[in-house]
């Protein structure tokens, strides 16, 4: 994960992730308060960046990309016991 930049006039970040398949993620006006607070340890993602939705929150988090997401958290569902 790599800061793009920082927009100081809306306190917002632009966040990149690059995804172990190549693909990259941007992510754009991730609240700044939030995001500090959440790469600090002070506060689970869900609740810093309540705003991104949770395959965007989860990009943060692992990296990966919104596709990937897909295929490892959907595939074999129906195996689980």
């Amino acid at each position: 994960m790599r800061v793009l930049e920082y927009n100081e006039d809306t306190n917002t970040f632009t966040v990149t992730c690059k995804c172990f398949c190549g693909a990259e993620t941007v992510l754009e006006d991730v609240p700044g308060n939030g995001y500090a607070r959440w790469q600090d340890g002070g506060i689970v993602i869900q609740k810093a960046l309540p705003t991104l939705s949770p395959a965007e929150r989860e990009t943060l988090i692992t990296g990966l990309c919104v596709v990937c997401q897909s295929d490892i958290f959907t595939e074999n569902d129906d195996d689980v016991a």
